[in-house]
């Protein structure tokens, strides 16, 4: 079959790419529209992909975007330091007071670290990984694919997928900033507190004895709180944003799917679905290069966050307080891990539902030729798409099982062990 000329005009790269690939192509500086998203409008017919939210700006506000200038270099480091000495500060202060404090200050601390840990990696993958956010930005921003003509409906579903992932942006960037800062000042706002407490309990290489020693602390607590509430949510909402799109372009190729052969010209119908899929399965392909690792690293993190809340609440000498303030904590965790599963399994779902719909054809009664290029594209699609963690674990709904059944494995080990 011969390709569609109007398939693409950007290149394109595979999910995997040689390390020299990397710095010779994707970090040459690249220029990028810095106009603010907005609800999908159209211009004769066609949806304007251009205004497609993708969350990139998100990505470039938390300084993690990477596009091989030196100030961009430098700006990544500003929330990397932020996470990777708040880390040290809580595992230090266990290690310090470990003699001293009781086992729930302990775990407390144990918990803070898992989260910045978790959020370490999220930013360092995620700027390490700027080339393929941007190609995916601008696969979204292009259309994925154009068709020749759009229906009312197609531009209808669009229009719903936008404005949906632009609520969602704004109502889980509250969420994250919220749960972050307000479980930091807590307990100074609820306690009576000697003059120099500082936010959170880590520990710090000097006395606090002064108000210009506790206003550097508050600084840098504050500091560490931006860059673990921004890392989250970029990290989320662009792993959602992505999954949406694609979810979003499958239903738009089943429509089209759907009436193929009621065309004049059935063959050019088929050579533009074809060319659609294609360009889904690039823009699926990178979704999966991005979103592999880092979903199996909060999986295991969402696992110990479950597991230590569950020993604070059935620990006889818990205080609410803290309860809450985990609670807080783990509850933005165990919504990204559902959300992303339920998102897989929708992915999944979707890619057998158009193997259906070109199976549900009427191409037993085409020429030979129309049933050799349906029954080509039968095979390729009857393998569902998948999204994996560490390559191997679909993610989907039986995911949330495992992870509660193992953070109750744990559970019981740290508690038979206490």
């Amino acid at each position: 079959m011969m390709k569609n000329k109007r398939e693409s005009s950007k290149p394109t790269q595979k999910g995997t790419m040689r390390l020299g690939e990397w710095f010779s192509f994707h970090f040459s500086p690249q220029k990028t529209s810095k106009k603010k998203p907005a609800n999908t409008a159209y211009h004769d017919g066609v949806p304007d992909f251009a205004n497609s939210v993708t969350c990139f700006t998100n990505v470039r506000y938390s300084l993690l975007y990477l596009d091989g200038s030196l100030v961009n270099y430098l700006k990544i480091c500003i929330p990397i330091f932020f996470l990777a000495t708040g880390t040290i500060s809580f595992a230090m202060a266990d290690i310090v007071h470990m003699n001293e404090k009781n086992t729930i200050w302990i775990v407390e601390n144990g918990h803070w670290c898992i989260i910045y840990t978790a959020v370490l990696f999220w930013d360092a993958h995620m700027g390490w990984f700027s080339p393929i956010i941007l190609e995916m930005n601008n696969s979204v921003k292009y259309g994925v694919y154009r068709y020749e003509k759009y229906e009312a409906n197609n531009r209808m579903e669009f229009g719903k997928n936008n404005a949906w992932i632009s609520k969602m942006n704004r109502v889980f960037g509250v969420i994250y900033i919220v749960a972050v800062i307000g479980t930091l000042v807590k307990s100074t706002i609820l306690e009576e507190q000697y003059p120099f407490k500082h936010l959170f309990n880590g520990w710090f290489p000097f006395e606090i004895n002064s108000f210009m020693r506790l206003n550097i602390v508050r600084i840098y607590e504050l500091g560490c709180a931006w860059s673990a509430a921004s890392g989250a949510q970029t990290f989320f909402m662009t792993t959602m944003a992505y999954t949406y799109h694609v979810e979003a372009h499958l239903r738009l190729l089943m429509q089209k799917v759907a009436k193929v052969l009621d065309s004049q010209h059935p063959e050019k119908q088929i050579q533009e679905c074809l060319a659609h899929h294609r360009a889904i399965l690039r823009l699926f392909n990178n979704l999966s290069a991005f979103f592999d690792p880092t979903v199996g690293f909060s999986t295991l993190t969402a696992t110990f966050m479950v597991c230590t809340l569950l020993y604070l609440i059935t620990n006889p000498d818990f205080d609410m307080n803290v309860i809450v303030t985990f609670s807080f904590l783990v509850a933005p965790e165990l919504g990204l891990l559902v959300s992303v599963r339920i998102r897989g399994q929708k992915l999944t779902d979707l890619s057998s539902e158009v193997n259906k719909t070109i199976y549900d054809l009427n191409w037993l009664e085409q020429d030979i030729k129309l049933q050799k290029d349906l029954l080509m594209w039968l095979r390729l699609t009857s393998k569902p798409l998948e999204l994996k963690a560490f390559g191997y674990r679909n993610v989907s709904h039986a995911g949330v099982k495992e992870v509660l059944q193992t953070s109750y494995t744990f559970f019981n080990m740290l508690k038979a062990s206490t």
